[in-house]
């Protein structure tokens, strides 16, 4: 179960993730795959070309 503290951080990230999430997450990823390349074989390929 979360504390409190850790609903209230997720709720309070919700209207910033709703505007800039797709951004956030490309960004994310890009910079993971480049320091830890290793990690691509983790992930699907075509969801990876897809974007």
């Amino acid at each position: 179960m979360l504390d409190q503290k850790t609903i209230d951080i997720i709720k309070s990230t919700v209207p910033v993730l709703e505007v800039h999430g797709e951004q956030i997450t490309t960004v994310f990823y890009k910079t993971m795959f480049e320091n830890h390349p290793e990690l691509l074989n983790i992930f699907n390929h075509a969801n990876q070309k897809q974007g």
